[in-house]
């Protein structure tokens, strides 16, 4: 059965009417949008009574597109919550958040001209291809040289890969990930594109498996974790993607 939205009626008779189906099967949900199957308002309308229906929404319909600076608070939130809620409480995770957005603040600040100055790198966010454009997903990637940092990961490198928990197995990771891949491919000319992961994270290792990933070493950090460097050749066909899994 197709889904339709169903937005606005143009004959009270028909709102009671459709009010009142909604009922009965169980959908009202108050004054939150309900989805009804066509088939219901096919049977509830008739004829000749005038109504309106919006295009089908998906209920997964992402934009992807390079984060601006009032994205910042929500992307914060979206990774705090995935990188750090298991292992803070009540009273640390607001400080873990605060931190999370500052530095977060930081790397936009540093890098919001990086085209005047040819840095390559960017924030990219997942949104709801509705009116709010809620943002529900975000991912970063940078070719800059390391500074300062303990055991770098090659450039091009991807991460912070964090989806909100309300969305996730819905695709929304996997079209960040192709974004990414898509500006180190077409707009930085490179060939590879890198990643770590933490050893564990069965949904995350799947996934980039499926993409073309493979693991090209791993280590033990400070924390005791084994951390994998994941790594994918970026003009590499499906055929070759399908013998690597093999």
């Amino acid at each position: 059965t197709v889904s339709t939205w169903v937005s606005s009626l143009s004959h009270p008779t028909v709102e009671r009417r459709l009010l009142h189906r909604r009922r009965s099967l169980g959908l009202w949900r108050g004054s939150n949008p309900t989805r009804i199957s066509e088939n219901d308002v096919n049977n509830t309308v008739k004829d000749d009574e005038s109504y309106e229906i919006k295009p089908p929404i998906p209920s997964c319909s992402i934009v992807i597109r390079e984060a601006i600076e009032g994205d910042l608070p929500i992307v914060s939130r979206i990774l705090t919550d995935g990188f750090f809620r298991e292992t803070t409480n009540f009273f640390t995770y607001p400080i873990e958040r605060l931190n999370t957005f500052l530095n977060l603040n930081s790397r936009f600040q540093t890098f919001r001209f990086a085209d005047r100055t040819g840095a390559r790198y960017g924030i990219f966010v997942a949104c709801q291809a509705t009116a709010d454009g809620k943002v529900v997903g975000c991912c970063e990637v940078d070719d800059a040289l390391p500074k300062g940092e303990i055991n770098p990961a090659p450039r091009p490198y991807m991460c912070n890969l964090a989806v909100d928990e309300e969305f996730r197995r819905m695709g929304v990771a996997g079209s960040l990930v192709l974004k990414c891949e898509g500006i180190v491919r077409d707009d930085w000319e490179k060939s590879l594109l890198h990643l770590r992961m933490t050893e564990g994270n069965q949904a995350a290792f799947d996934l980039y498996l499926s993409l073309g990933y493979r693991v090209e070493s791993k280590y033990v950090n400070a924390k005791e974790e084994t951390v994998l460097l994941m790594v994918k050749a970026l003009d590499q066909t499906e055929s070759d993607r399908n013998e690597d899994s093999v």
